[in-house]
């Protein structure tokens, strides 16, 4: 450690540089020995030594250097001290001598130099590092009155300016993120609400320009006033807290008019970095359309419900994880209950005979995810009453099935006027049916005495009375199916069979009846079903019987069968009249019979659609048809598919 004495007493102090400064050799420097040091020179270096802002100087024609321990840290901790101190500064400064010589040159010729935040490269801890300066270059005069030196007065800016530089790139991007969001977003500055950023979602929201912005909020939006979000706004801004609102319901002027918007809104203080409110920053999601959708949704379920109500319907929604149950009052009062039960209660009240019905419309709920099914119930009271029942599955996206909601209705009054219309029916076939087989019997016993004559001319008309028998046999049978059908009474024998092989079975027999070709086009790919065998070769020839009878001029008749999904289907099409479309949905009506405009008549009493149709469904199938006038039809069912 080098002493103070009495020739250097002005070096007193100063730290690691006055140490330094003390111990450093001048008398190799253009200074030489701080003996001979010039007063003014003197005076400077002690300045510098002793102060803690941080000072550099350059004396003389080398302008050589002295520093400070406040300007020390600046030089980095591998770099340029302390081989600086005494240094030419064009030596130690290098990279940045074309930047900074300029400056020293003006300050030489009796100019002052200030300079903030300003960028000036060095070399420091191993590398060039950009480094941000504030700084004066002042003139020293010696002491004859002439500038020989440059004081630098200076302080590293580096970290201010690179924390601005990261405050404005986050403002940058928080005005992209408002200005690019695809809801309304702005920012409302100061105690008046300036607009001071505002997106294309927000202008469009309020119904103004551009042009609102740099305005407060309720001059740039004047219908936004008056509705209460000036009191909301400057609670926000006086206290910090949030303001959050979903289906906000106001008014603005927008396109010329005034509109009732709704938005969900959300108020956020901005605060500064030390804890300031400076504004608002909003967000606001339009969702007036989707009230409006909600109100219509509210409305129809509404009309539903009433429409539910006057009908007289009873609905339920069962979990089918949990088995659980809601139904409606009505459900529970058709059931005889006045609250409602547990799910597995309602099947007990099912009449005994009638619990087959319900077992086999629940195989075809899992084949087809729909439930339709009729039958009696036996409630507490022990009243009797018919319901019909009906209802879809709903899945989830790995079809695990999750709910089964449905209705229930009450049919006891319609099954009692069908059964009185059954019973006159059923009475009236069953008395036909005696007299029916008595007459072909005679007519079969004409028939032989009339052959033993040889071939007299009575004979062609005894087998056109044996023809016109059947026919009345066939309608007095289709009449008995319907009624058997309507009760319940029509017995059903399941088995499961190649569906393929069963068309190209029945339709050979049908063809020896039917004088129109029949042709197969057969692609259901060894494909099977489980029904009623019997019941389904009936649907099949009653649809090929009403080929070959509504198609009078054609000569042939198409039967296509094919798979699509979990379901076989079966299409018989025909070249003849065709039904009109306001017709079409009314052709598998019981008793109903196509009209048309031709002069021919065609037989039947309009059962035979009527009884495929219950049987189809009775399958857990799908029966239509499709039909041009003039053109024909395509009669078509669908089965499910054995899995």
């Amino acid at each position: 450690m080098t002493a103070v004495s009495n020739g250097n007493f002005f070096l007193k102090g100063g730290g690691e540089m006055g140490e330094l400064t003390r111990s450093f050799n001048w008398s190799r420097t253009s200074v030489g020995d701080f003996e001979k040091w010039p007063k003014s020179l003197r005076t400077i270096v002690s300045i510098i030594l002793t102060s803690r802002f941080p000072m550099f100087l350059w004396w003389g024609d080398g302008l050589i250097q002295f520093y400070n321990d406040a300007y020390r840290p600046s030089l980095g901790n591998t770099g340029k001290h302390p081989a600086a101190l005494g240094q030419n500064g064009v030596d130690c400064w290098p990279e940045i001598w074309p930047v900074i010589y300029p400056l020293i040159q003006k300050v030489l010729a009796g100019e002052s130099v200030w300079s903030e935040d300003q960028l000036i490269p060095i070399y420091r801890n191993g590398r060039l590092e950009d480094v941000y300066w504030t700084f004066s270059y002042s003139p020293v005069h010696n002491d004859d009155g002439k500038i020989n030196g440059v004081l630098v007065v200076c302080n590293e800016s580096t970290e201010k300016v690179l924390a601005y530089a990261k405050l404005a790139e986050s403002e940058r991007n928080l005005r992209n993120v408002i200005l690019q969001s695809p809801v309304a977003m702005c920012i409302l500055s100061g105690p008046s609400f300036i607009i001071q950023i505002a997106n294309e979602k927000v202008l469009e929201l309020w119904g103004v320009t551009a042009e609102a912005i740099g305005k407060p909020l309720f001059e740039g939006v004047p219908t936004a006033s008056g509705q209460g979000f000036e009191q909301l706004l400057e609670h926000v801004f006086l206290t910090g807290e949030s303001f959050s609102a979903s289906g906000l319901q106001f008014q603005l002027l927008r396109k010329g008019k005034m509109e009732k918007i709704y938005v969900n809104l959300l108020y956020e203080a901005l605060r500064e970095s030390d804890s300031t409110i400076s504004g608002v920053f909003a967000i606001a999601i339009e969702i007036t359309e989707e009230i409006a959708i909600r109100h219509k949704i509210e409305l129809a379920e509404e009309r539903a419900r009433l429409a539910i109500d006057a009908s007289g319907i009873g609905t339920f929604d069962m979990d089918m994880t949990t088995n659980e149950i809601i139904t409606s009052y009505r459900f529970d009062e058709i059931f005889g209950c006045n609250t409602t039960k547990p799910a597995d209660y309602y099947p007990t009240l099912i009449y005994p005979e009638d619990r087959k019905i319900r077992d086999r419309a629940y195989e075809i709920l899992e084949q087809t995810g729909k439930l339709y099914y009729e039958c009696r119930i036996i409630r507490e009271d022990k009243s009797l009453k018919w319901i019909r029942v009906e209802g879809t599955i709903y899945k989830d996206e790995t079809g695990k099935p999750l709910r089964l909601i449905g209705i229930v209705a009450d049919i006891t009054g319609i099954k009692y006027l069908i059964k009185q219309k059954d019973d006159f029916i059923g009475v009236a076939s069953h008395e036909l049916k005696t007299p029916v087989t008595t007459i072909k019997a005679y007519a079969q016993i004409l028939e032989e005495m009339l052959k033993a004559k040889g071939e007299p001319p009575e004979l062609p008309i005894i087998k056109k009375v044996e023809k016109q028998v059947d026919k009345l046999a066939n309608l007095i049978n289709n009449m008995l199916d319907a009624t058997k059908m309507v009760s319940g009474r029509l017995e059903y024998n399941y088995s499961n069979f190649n569906f393929d092989d069963f068309i190209k079975e029945t339709v050979s027999e049908l063809q020896l009846t039917v004088n129109k070709k029949i042709e197969l086009e057969l692609s259901a790919n060894n494909s099977h079903v489980r029904a009623d065998k019997e019941k389904i070769a009936q649907v099949i020839s009653n649809l090929l019987n009403n080929a070959n009878k509504f198609a009078p001029r054609t000569k042939k008749i198409i039967v296509r069968t094919f798979t699509k999904e979990k379901y076989i289907y079966c299409e018989i099409q025909d070249f003849g009249i065709g039904v009109s479309e306001e017709n079409i949905d009314k052709i598998f009506q019981q008793f109903y019979r196509t009209n048309n405009n031709s002069k021919n008549t065609y037989p039947g009493i309009g059962l035979g659609l009527y009884i495929s149709s219950e049987i189809i469904k009775r399958e857990g199938g799908k029966i239509w048809a499709t039909s041009k006038v003039g053109e024909g039809s395509t009669f078509s069912f669908s089965l499910p598919c054995l899995s």
